[in-house]
């Protein structure tokens, strides 16, 4: 049977350089990365991390790690009224997905498993994609996919299209939205647990999927000290 040739993909010059590194300082601790051996055959890229948003900040998701946020979350208060909010740069043609809706553009809170790429319906910042609101009423507290009725959602993904490259790739972000007491408009936390794309052009990527011969998981804190290790190596060597 013939083998089709697949065609390598093309990673960001810096996370090509992590993985560099990451293979450089595990080969030198006499670990086999078997999965780091072709970097330039990886699919999905995988970041690891946890990290809260306060109230009244956003937080910048770099998905290809090329130093530019493609993404933000961001918690806001007015009015008593609170939000929260995913936001891309328009100028750059980066969207969040979203769901269909006549009066307000919503943030789809996406199901592990479900395929992001061209199909869906994506918006920019210019478009206010909300998740998720909570404010004081008489007849109903909360709106939005990502405040569920104010049961908030654990481990749901936001579906993101953003430029790599000069080209479109589609990644997630998981989120958890956690709102203790539903009869107090406040969120009780907002926690990001990870976030990924796919190294192929106008690819589409499964919400989730962490796992695979395909899949890198990058670890901020692991690659940090690696790099230091790998640093430390180069100066003995010298």
């Amino acid at each position: 049977m013939k083998r089709t040739s697949r065609k390598p993909s093309t990673l960001s010059e810096s996370v090509q350089q992590h993985l560099n590194a990451y293979a450089l300082a595990a080969s030198a601790a006499g670990v086999g990365m078997l999965a780091l051996a072709q970097p330039s055959e990886a699919r999905i890229i995988y970041t690891h991390t946890h990290v809260k948003v306060a109230p009244q900040s956003r937080y910048g998701i770099d998905l290809d790690h090329n130093g530019t946020p493609d993404v933000y979350l961001r918690r806001s208060e007015f009015y008593a009224t609170i939000y929260l909010f995913a936001s891309a740069d328009p100028n750059l043609g980066n969207g969040v997905a979203t769901t269909p809706s006549n009066s307000q553009v919503w943030a789809a809170a996406i199901f592990p498993g479900a395929r992001i790429g061209p199909a869906r319906r994506f918006a920019a910042a210019s478009r206010y994609p909300s998740m998720a609101w909570g404010f004081y009423s008489t007849w109903e507290r909360w709106k939005g996919p990502w405040a569920n009725g104010g049961k908030g959602v654990k481990n749901h993904y936001l579906g993101i299209k953003f430029t790599s490259g000069g080209k479109f790739h589609y990644g997630w972000a998981r989120v958890t939205v956690t709102i203790d007491n539903p009869k107090i408009n406040e969120f009780s936390s907002v926690v990001l647990t990870g976030y990924a794309y796919e190294t192929v052009p106008n690819k589409p990527i499964i919400a989730g999927r962490t796992k695979g011969p395909d899949v890198i998981t990058l670890e901020p804190g692991s690659l940090g000290a690696l790099a230091a290790g790998v640093s430390r190596l180069r100066t003995i060597q010298k």
